[in-house]
């Protein structure tokens, strides 16, 4: 409902129910779309994630705002948590009686602790739907109950921007990467020492894949640990986080793994690593130096990083010729021994 004397339309509306960007100005398939007077009547049509910009127009100040909706199924219900947190559901398994919370399981005006119940009206909860606490603003601390086996979908706590801890449970075994993004006050991360696939090892504050020695989903107070051998988007819209020290025990970087850190202004490097994704600095724009301490460099791939005409590559005394005759790291504009 708009306030009286506010002229409302509607521009585009997303028709992707996985969060993508497919815009058009109707709105089928998930939604129906009406204004009536200074009312938005939504009509859902099907299971989906969709969404709307709405420009309202009052005393020639035009503002407009994205409306993000999501179309439950049918078989769905509310529980409370603990604390008293409504929480809606979606049965997943009725013979198994398990069931997810589904994507924005609660509303967003809620307000500090939030527990993820094992149970909820004689069903398992088993799953985190795509989405389940994104942009819940409000929410400070985060707690996985056991039974609960799979965070489904990437970003899933992303825009929490309060959230300042979180617990995994033991039984989660399957996950999305970059959970934390835009996470900008989470400062404690802890998997459950019994969970057999996840660790957050040395109190690094971040989601390890134990077996394979993959950091999943890093925090602004992440550090890397030296038994940690891969960064897999781990690091990817960290916001809080100035410089970053990436140890010699990491021998492989994914692509754009410093994706958006805007607030990132140094990578340092214990040694040239030769396996980095494509534009491992993507968006990063406040990037100043790229900090290696190898003396031997070894040849990179030609679109690592997208800073080398705006970042300083600072290198040990005595190398800077052969950095500069190294690929990869030769495109860097302005190169300094140090």
């Amino acid at each position: 409902v708009s306030p009286e004397g506010t002229s409302i339309s509607i521009n585009a509306v997303n028709q992707s129910n996985d969060g993508g960007q497919t815009w058009a100005p109707v709105y089928a398939p998930y939604i129906d779309v009406t204004i009536e007077g200074s009312k938005v009547i939504i009509h859902p049509k099907a299971t989906g994630s969709t969404g709307f910009y709405l420009v309202c127009n009052k005393d020639g100040v035009t503002k407009n705002e994205f409306i993000s909706i999501y179309v439950h199924p049918e078989k769905t219900f509310t529980a409370l948590t603990e604390e008293g947190v409504e929480m809606t559901f979606t049965v997943t398994d009725e013979a198994g009686k398990e069931c997810a919370a589904v994507p924005r399981c609660i509303v967003p005006s809620t307000t500090g602790k939030v527990t993820i119940p094992s149970e909820a009206n004689g069903y398992k909860v088993v799953k985190l739907g795509p989405g389940a606490f994104e942009n819940q603003k409000n929410i400070t601390e985060l707690i996985l109950s056991d039974g609960v086996r799979y965070i489904e979908h990437n970003y899933a706590f992303s825009g929490c921007i309060n959230l300042k801890s979180i617990y995994i449970s033991k039984t989660v075994t399957d996950m999305g990467y970059a959970l934390f993004e835009n996470c900008e006050s989470l400062t404690s991360v802890i998997v459950d020492p019994e969970n057999t696939v996840f660790d957050s090892r040395d109190n690094c504050n971040a989601i390890i894949h134990t077996a394979k020695n993959t950091m999943w989903s890093a925090c602004p107070v992440t550090e890397i640990p030296n038994t940690v051998t891969k960064l897999y988007y781990a690091f990817q819209w960290i916001p809080n986080r100035e410089s970053i020290y990436v140890p010699e025990n990491i021998i492989e970087i994914s692509a754009m793994e410093f994706r958006e850190c805007r607030d990132l202004k140094e990578i340092t490097f214990a040694k040239s690593i030769a396996n980095m994704g494509w534009s491992i600095d993507m968006d990063s724009h406040s990037l100043e130096k790229i900090t290696v301490l190898d003396e031997n460099p070894t040849e990179i791939g030609e679109d690592v990083f997208e800073c080398y005409s705006t970042a300083t590559l600072i290198v040990p005394v005595g190398t800077k010729d052969k950095y500069k005759a190294t690929g990869g790291w030769s495109k860097f504009q302005n190169i300094i021994e140090l």
